[in-house]
């Protein structure tokens, strides 16, 4: 069993499982972290995670006091949610408890929160994130090639919500056909 605990960002002790956790991140997130920002610095990328008045989930094992993930979403327009998700090696431990509260509470309030589209980018060797994203309803958008700092591609994952979820609704979805080399 799972919990899953919506952090309070005022929260001096959820701050600090936060950070903790992130002291402790697998090796393939650190990885995909420094291929996008250089470097990777837990309390940095706490406070940017902080400062961008992102959402974010803890999920912690049965039993423990320490978060095993974090994942959330930050607004990158007015209608596209930028999400995340990176967790310690106990990861498999909270994946499925995460993935229920996502489904089940997370993505069918995304337009009522004003998003219909949301998107994320995974280093293109992360089968993991892969999988998850497409068991999540996700499709493999576009291939970024050499977006990492070093050159590395990276998969542009999206998610849009129902067409007719959104209270703009004036036309007709256009959809977008997935890109032939996300499939390598």
């Amino acid at each position: 069993m799972t919990e899953v605990v919506k952090m309070d960002v005022n929260s001096w002790s959820a701050r600090k499982a936060l950070y903790d956790m992130m002291g402790g991140l697998r090796s393939q997130d650190v990885l995909e972290l420094r291929a996008v920002r250089g470097a990777f610095d837990p309390y940095k990328l706490e406070r940017e995670l902080v400062g961008a008045r992102a959402e974010m989930w803890l999920a912690y094992p049965t039993g423990s006091s320490a978060p095993a993930a974090v994942f959330g979403f930050h607004q990158m327009t007015p209608t596209c949610a930028g999400v995340f998700a990176f967790g310690t090696d106990d990861w498999p431990l909270v994946v499925k408890g995460m993935t229920r509260r996502i489904l089940r509470d997370i993505m069918p309030m995304a337009p009522k929160w004003g998003f219909h589209r949301a998107e994320c980018r995974a280093l293109a060797s992360r089968q993991d994130v892969r999988r998850w994203l497409l068991g999540l309803g996700w499709r493999a958008e576009a291939v970024l090639s050499e977006f990492g700092t070093r050159r590395e591609d990276f998969i542009l994952y999206a998610w849009t919500a129902p067409h007719e979820a959104h209270p703009d609704n004036e036309g007709e979805h256009q959809g977008v056909r997935e890109l032939s080399a996300c499939d390598a």
